[in-house]
C-alpha cells in the first residue's frame, strides 16, 4: 500500500463540535477473533477552526511516522498499519510468506 492509500483507508478528517475545528482519527486494528480484525477509530489530534490544508497534510504525514500507529516491515519495506504487522519488524504478509507462518 502507498501512503495515499493507507491514508484513504486508515486515516480521517472529521469536524469537531462546538468550535469547527478539525479532529484527524485513526483506523486501529485490533484481532479479538482469528481471522476476523476490527477496526476502532481513535482521535489522534484535534485542530483549531480555521486550520489550514497544509498544516491537516502535516498532522497526517506526521501520523503515518508514528510508530503506535503505523510501521514498515523491514523485509518488503512497506509501511503497514500497527494491526497488520507480525511483530515488530515485520509484516503478516512478509511472515506467512518468508517464514511459513499461518494466520
Amino acid at each position: 500500500m502507498t501512503d495515499q492509500d493507507l491514508i484513504a483507508q486508515f486515516l480521517r478528517t472529521v469536524p469537531s463540535a462546538p468550535d469547527g475545528g478539525t479532529v484527524i482519527e485513526v483506523c486501529e486494528i485490533s484481532w479479538p477473533h482469528p481471522h476476523e480484525p476490527e477496526g476502532t477509530w481513535v482521535t489522534v489530534t484535534e485542530l483549531p477552526a480555521g486550520a489550514s490544508q497544509e498544516r491537516i497534510d502535516r498532522q497526517i504525514s506526521k501520523i503515518l511516522r508514528n510508530r503506535k500507529y503505523f510501521r514498515v516491515c523491514q523485509e518488503c519495506g512497506e509501511r503497514q498499519p500497527r494491526g497488520w504487522m507480525h511483530n515488530a519488524r515485520i509484516c503478516q504478509s512478509c511472515a506467512e510468506r518468508n517464514h511459513g507462518v499461518v494466520f
